[in-house]
């Protein structure tokens, strides 16, 4: 029997949400800063979609650190 693997972009869909459920209890965004931060991070991790969504994760806190820090 064949075990079938989510899509890529349900991949990335799935890490967007958990980044930003970790990020949110971090930096206590608005909602509207979260759907803009939304939009940018499924910009950002689409374009990684050959991750597995544990990696994903890590990818999107580490540019999220990163475009935050750079507003600082």
């Amino acid at each position: 029997m064949r075990i079938s693997r989510p899509s890529s972009s349900t991949n990335v869909e799935a890490a967007a949400d958990r980044v930003l459920h970790l990020w949110s209890m971090i930096t206590l965004p608005s909602d509207d800063e979260l759907a803009v931060l939304r939009d940018t991070l499924m910009e950002e991790l689409s374009k990684q979609h050959q991750l597995g969504e544990r990696d994903l994760v890590i990818a999107g806190l580490k540019y999220l650190h990163q475009r935050i820090g750079l507003k600082k």
